[in-house]
Formats: structure tokens, C-alpha cells, sequence
């Protein structure tokens, strides 16, 4: 059966001619001519004796025994098989397999050309294979095909996928190895920007003809494939493969409005739902699959991903769980319970879960990668290393490994180690954003251990080009600048910290203290103000620099009371006393001036003796003013 998502016939009809006649391919010119007394036209008539559809058939044994697919004759009410210039009178169904789509016919002959059998369960993923088929008006085509996938719909269902280049008839045809011997049946043809070929092996022939009585095609049973659920499984499952997974969707659907019982066709639509990122509709189908049959292993699994996928991770844990109560020994199910701590930030949990996925599969690279990412999380930086180097060396060119190795390297302040990490990553994929920002922030960690903090400065701002929206580029750049006298750069540095990350006590104290620096005291007050709202219990530094900044516009009540939070901290910070006593000065609040003198000169002589000169003066300038004015004393 033949789905069409992209045009394309005459191109890839022509093809197939020039593969037969070129000069280059002698093998294909032997298969072709063993095998072209073999195969011919298979077409189904209705019962005025019009053609309803043509395909391809085979001849399996001498004395007439034709393989075809099931669809093709389904609601047929004669069937004309033609070989060559021959018609061959069909006699009847030996025998007729649904659910693979094959159909066993007898016609009447003797010393017929059978294919020759081959060894399906020999054949290897990637393996050159050759597909013939037979139209009207053109014979017999023979077309090199590639066997792209090996794929298991259920445990007793093997299909070869094989890409090769459009044949129309091709359906029901033989699919041969490169010794021309039979290998498989082609059931489907999805036609797009890829054409892929779905095909049984012909190893599910072999009991097909044994023993068998030839009954005639009326009394055979065989039902329309329309009307049957095993034709739309088998449609939505190549549908899928093909990535055509709304095609999937309805033919899934098809399935189960003729049976609505069919666990499987409920698993399969939950797949192709996941495939589109409709989590919902896959967690309902996963549901009705599991209701069905609730010892649905792949169904309860799967379910367990969707609700993951839709951010239902506590849900997700319920059913990773009852998975491994079925089946202990599930290392996908505890892959899945990693995730899904690690989403709800159960760290440990996460960390245990991935241990236990690795222990059952040591081959398992996603659960140790993962492993690595949870024991980042929790700040074990080595064990974390540990992981990745695992991950490695199962898959040496995973960029996200080597990327993330790099990271821990970093938090570990082996910076070598960590650039070595990330230029592996990049080797691998030199397009690696994160990696390539990696490498100038932690070259900047590196030139600032060896005090080289210009070289700093700039791998900073080249990571800044990397990721414009990076707080911690950002962030240290403002700390480094502020460290090495730059305070313009300082504060645009920080004032983008705090754009990105407004909650950031870090950036709002260091974007105050670089804005102090450049005299912007009231921008200064707002970040040391935004600062300690974050943190009302921060060092007494702070609310110091709070209240200077404060003072220094004429702000003296929030000074007063920021010098009070940095002596609730630190009774013996003698230049908060001094700042108090200044701002107490400034309204008029002599006496309280006074203490703060007193507490000072036990702390440091010489700020006391200043906020005592700084007092006299204040109050002989009001004694002045008074005197000027006529004031009584």
C-alpha cells in the first residue's frame, strides 16, 4: 500500500530503469535475469471483472503456489495473476495471514520458476538489498534498495525497513540479498522525501504452503482490509517509522473504532501523541492501553514518560514504580524515576535511581550522563567528573559528557582540566554554544588564579558575546573591574547583572559599591536598599554601606538607622559608630552624637576625636547662626 507525502514519481520511475540497464551493476543484471520468470502482476477484480487494484506476486514453489499481500486481493471477487506473457489461472487461497499482510494463492501450473530461498535472520542493518517488482506496460523492475532499520512492531514481529528509490506495484514483491536469493515480502510503501519499503521476512512462508488445502477464493474468509484492524496497525505503524505521525494517528485511530479493545493500537497512538508533544492525548492513550491490559509493561512505561514529558513528575514516579513492581530488574524505569527526582529536585533520589539504572546496564550512557548532572546538583563536583568519564567512555563523541566534565572540573577549580574538557566538546561539535561560553568563563577563572585579571576581563567579555544574557558573566565581570579600579565597567557590569537576575543580593552590593565609587550615591543607596531587602541578615559591611550612601544625599534617618543594623551585628564597628554619630550631628541630636563619641573612644581614638571636632564645630556654627540672628542662646 502506497502513502504519498511528496511528489516525485517520474523522477524515481526512471530511476528505477536506469538502475537495471546501466552497465555498472552486473549484480543487479544477475538477480534481475535468475528472477524475472518469477514475479509478475497480481491484480484484483471485482465481479463485472474490472481491475480494483494491481500489485506484485511471486512464485514461491513449482507447481504454482503465488505470494502476494493480503490487501491487495482482500475484496477482490477474482483474482488474474500474469506472469511474463502468461495468465495463470488462480484455483484459490492456501493460505492468508492478516496481520503480516500476506496472502498464499494456488494457480494452475507445472514447472513454474520458484525463487530461490534465503536466510532472513542473516540479514544486517545497513546490508544492500534488491527489491523487483511488475506494472502494466513496463514488466518487470528490479530497484537497489539499503536496509535502513530492523524493526520490532511486537516480540514475534520482525520488519525491514528498507530505503530505496519509487516503484510503483511494488507491493507484494520479493525483497532479495546480494546472492538473489528471498528474503523478505514488501508489505508497504510510504512515499516521501525518503521512500521506505516495509517488508516481513520470508521465513514466515515456511509453514504457510505445508499441508495446506486449496479453498476457493469465495469461501476463503477474506475480509475487506478496510474493515480489519490489523491493515490500519500495520498502516499507522510504517506511517509512524516514516515520521508521518498525524497519518499514524488516524489510521491508529481506524484500528479502534473497528476494535475498541485493542491494547495495542491504544500504545502505538500514545507513541505517535508523544512524537507531536501532545502529552496529554499520549498519557490518555497510554491509560486506555494499560485499562485494557494492566500488565502492559511498554504501556505503563511509557505512560510514565508522558507524564514527565507534561510535568507530572509525581505521577511519573507513581508509575515508574508500579513498572519496577512488575518488573525489578527495569533499568529504563529507574532511568525514568532519575528524571523525574531530578525534576522535583529530589537530588539524592535522583542520584540513587541513576546508580541503580547503571548497576542493572552498565552500558547505559544516558543514566550515567544523568547521574553526573544529580551529583552536580547536589555539589558533588567529583563524583559528578565520575560519571561523565563513564559516559565517555561508553560514547566518546557525546558533547554534552564532555561539556559537563567541564563544568565539574570548574566548580573543582582544576581550570586546565575543564578548558581540556571543553575543547573536546567542541571538537566534537564545534558549533557548541554552551561549551564554547564555558571555555572563555572558565579561562577567565583561570587568568584571574594567576592574577592576570586584564586577560580575565577580557575572556569575560568575549563570553559576554557568546551569551549576552549570562548573570554570572556579568556578575564576576563586576567584581573583577570593581577589584581592579574600573568602576564605570564595574557598574554597567553589574546594573546587567541586576537586569537579568533582579534577586541577586551579590549583584545589587557590588553594583552599589561601584556606584559609590563613582560618586552616584543615590543609585548606590537603591542597590544597598534592594540588597538587604533581600537579605535582611547581611553583614554588617552592607547596611554600612547603606547607610554612608544614604548620608552622603542628606537621607540621615535611613542612615541613623542602617548604622544601627550594622551595630546590632558588630557591636565594635567603629566606623558605623562614627557614621551614627555624623548623622545624629546632622539632626541635631547632640546628645545621641555624644554616646556615639563615648563608645568610640574605646574603639579607635582617632574617629572619635573627628566626630568630636566634627560635633564642637557643628554646634559652634549653630551658636554662630544664632548669635547672627538676634536668637536668644
Amino acid at each position: 500500500m502506497v502513502i504519498r507525502s511528496l511528489k516525485g514519481r517520474r523522477l524515481s520511475f526512471l530511476l528505477f530503469i536506469l538502475l537495471i540497464s546501466s552497465p555498472a551493476f552486473a549484480t543487479p543484471d544477475r538477480i534481475f535475469s535468475d528472477n524475472n520468470r518469477s514475479v509478475g502482476i497480481v491484480t484484483a477484480l471485482d465481479a463485472a471483472k474490472n481491475p480494483l487494484r494491481q500489485g506484485t506476486g511471486f512464485i514461491l514453489r513449482r507447481d504454482g503456489v503465488i505470494v502476494t499481500n493480503y490487501h491487495l486481493v482482500s475484496d477482490a471477487k477474482g483474482i488474474m495473476v500474469t506472469v511474463g506473457n502468461t495468465v495463470l489461472k488462480v484455483e484459490g487461497i492456501l493460505s492468508a495471514d492478516k496481520e503480516n499482510d500476506l496472502v498464499i494463492l494456488k494457480v494452475a501450473g507445472e514447472n513454474l520458476k520458484p525463487v530461490k530461498m534465503g536466510e532472513p535472520d542473516k540479514v544486517a542493518l545497513g546490508e544492500t538489498v534488491y527489491i523487483m517488482s511488475s506494472t502494466q506496460g513496463f514488466g518487470n523492475l528490479l530497484g537497489i534498495g539499503i536496509v535502513s532499520g530492523m524493526l520490532q512492531m511486537n516480540p514475534s514481529r520482525k520488519i525491514f525497513q528498507i530505503a530505496a528509490p519509487l516503484s510503483e506495484g511494488s507491493t507484494g514483491g520479493p525483497v532479495f540479498n546480494k546472492d538473489g536469493e528471498l528474503i523478505g515480502v514488501v508489505t508497504f510503501l510510504i512515499q516521501g522525501a525518503k521512500n521506505l519499503y516495509f517488508a516481513v521476512p520470508a521465513s514466515l512462508l515456511g509453514e504457510s504452503v505445508t499441508g495446506k488445502k486449496v479453498t476457493p477464493l469465495e469461501n476463503a474468509g477474506i475480509e475487506d482490509y478496510r474493515k480489519i484492524p490489523e491493515y490500519w496497525m500495520n498502516l499507522g505503524f510504517y506511517c509512524g517509522t516514516a515520521g508521518l505521525h498525524q497519518e499514524a494517528i488516524d489510521a491508529y485511530t481506524q484500528a479502534l473504532r473497528i476494535r475498541p479493545d485493542l491494547a495495542e493500537a491504544f500504545y502505538y497512538l500514545g507513541l505517535s501523541y508523544s512524537a507531536l508533544q501532545k502529552y496529554s492525548e499520549a498519557v490518555d492513550a497510554f491509560k486506555q492501553a494499560i485499562r485494557i491490559n494492566p500488565h502492559y509493561l511498554e504501556a505503563l512505561y511509557n505512560l510514565g514518560v508522558a507524564r514527565e514529558d507534561v510535568g507530572l513528575h509525581q505521577e511519573a514516579i507513581e508509575t515508574f514504580s508500579q513498572v519496577l513492581k512488575l518488573k525489578p530488574d527495569c533499568a529504563e524505569a529507574y532511568y525514568g524515576l532519575g528524571g523525574a527526582y531530578t525534576n522535583l529536585s529530589r537530588y539524592q533520589d535522583a542520584v540513587d535511581a541513576f546508580r541503580q539504572a547503571v548497576k542493572l546496564k552498565p552500558d547505559y550512557v544516558e543514566a550515567y550522563y544523568n547521574l553526573g548532572v544529580a551529583c552536580g546538583l547536589l555539589g558533588r563536583y567529583g563524583e559528578a567528573a565520575d560519571a561523565c568519564k563513564q559516559a565517555l567512555k561508553l560514547k566518546p563523541d557525546l558533547a554534552e559528557a564532555h561539556n559537563n566534565l567541564g563544568v565539574a572540573y570548574l566548580k573543582l577549580n582544576r581550570y586546565e582540566e575543564a578548558m581540556d574538557a571543553y575543547n573536546q566538546a567542541l571538537k566534537v561539535r564545534p558549533d557548541y554554544q554552551d561549551a564554547r561560553y564555558n571555555l572563555e568563563f572558565t579561562s577567565a577563572k583561570f587568568y584571574s588564579s594567576l592574577k592576570r585579571h586584564a586577560e580575565a576581563v577580557n575572556a569575560l567579555q568575549r563570553a559576554i558575546k557568546i551569551k549576552p544574557d549570562s548573570f554570572e558573566a556579568y556578575d564576576t565581570l563586576g567584581s573583577l573591574c570593581t577589584m581592579l579600579g574600573r568602576y564605570q565597567e564595574a557598574a554597567d557590569a553589574s546594573r546587567e547583572a541586576v537586569r537579568i537576575k533582579p534577586d541577586s543580593f551579590d549583584a545589587q552590593s557590588n553594583l552599589a559599591i561601584a556606584s559609590g565609587m563613582l560618586n552616584r550615591w543615590s543609585e548606590a543607596a537603591d542597590a544597598y536598599r534592594e540588597a538587604v531587602r533581600m537579605k535582611p541578615d547581611a553583614a554588617a559591611n552592607v547596611y554600612y554601606g547603606l547607610g554612608y550612601a544614604c548620608a552622603a544625599v542628606g537621607r540621615y534617618q535611613e542612615a541613623a538607622d542602617a548604622y544601627r543594623q550594622a551595630l546590632k551585628s558588630k557591636p565594635d564597628y567603629a566606623e558605623a559608630h562614627l557614621g551614627l554619630g555624623i548623622a545624629h550631628v546632622f539632626m541635631n541630636r547632640k546628645d545621641l552624637a555624644r554616646e556615639e563619641y563615648e563608645a568610640l573612644k574605646k574603639l579607635n581614638e582617632v574617629m572619635a576625636k573627628n566626630l568630636l571636632d566634627f560635633l564642637n564645630k557643628a554646634e559652634e556654627q549653630l551658636k554662630n547662626q544664632n548669635q547672627s540672628s538676634g536668637s536668644p542662646k
